[in-house]
């Protein structure tokens, strides 16, 4: 199941997971806010014929760098003993040192962007630290059908709580039945399995834990 992300007008950034037939969020979970999904850049890598061999890194290409820079290293080195034989040979008082160039040094491997941004995007989402999980069992306009499904959590061993925020439209008030908050995505996954073996369909909410 797909996890989305949303942010509100006023900065907030909160994901959510639901099915891809659910339809969007459209308030803040902080402040109940207007809120838009937010998109990230997808990693493209192209492989096959036609492109040019430095663009990757290969082993053939490693091969040519490390030769090129061997015989480099051999030449000055010959060159480097010439001079040193010249210099004896002309005079037994005087000997000219003659420094050695470097050798060549293989040339650093470009940075792939590609990998950079995915490995930003494998660092943002490994963290599990930084968020806060709730399972939403239902959210009602009137306060009795709330407390009912709350109840029929508790017959189910589930403890849950009911919140209150104010609906969409501004005209009344949404009582929300959430079980949480979990700090571990895997104890949260364990409840909402075992909601779903009961007949109780319950929403994955995930809130950065800096915006609560």
């Amino acid at each position: 199941m797909p996890i989305y992300e949303y942010r509100c007008e006023n900065g907030h950034t909160f994901e959510v997971m639901q099915r891809m037939t659910d339809d969007p969020v459209t308030t803040c979970e902080i402040d109940g806010a207007p809120v838009s999904r937010v998109f990230h850049p997808v990693a493209v890598h192209f492989k096959g014929k036609g492109f040019y061999n430095t663009d990757y890194g290969t082993k053939r290409r490693n091969r040519e760098m490390e030769r090129s820079a061997k015989d480099g290293a051999d030449k000055t080195e010959a060159k480097a003993s010439e001079k040193k034989s010249e210099s004896k040979s002309s005079s037994s008082t005087s000997e000219k040192k003659s420094d050695a160039k470097p050798a060549i040094a293989a040339a650093p491997e470009a940075k792939d962007p590609i990998k950079e941004i995915v490995a930003k995007a494998e660092a943002r989402n490994s963290g599990a630290d930084l968020w806060t999980y709730f399972l939403q069992a239902g959210a009602f306009n009137d306060q009795g059908d709330a407390e009912g499904a709350r109840a029929k959590l508790a017959l189910m061993g589930v403890e849950a709580h009911v919140t209150e925020k104010p609906s969409p439209n501004g005209t009344g008030v949404l009582y929300r039945v959430r079980i949480g908050p979990f700090t571990q995505l895997e104890a949260a996954n364990r409840i909402r399995s075992k909601l779903s073996d009961n007949g109780v369909d319950a929403t994955m909410v995930r809130i950065a834990k800096n915006t609560q």
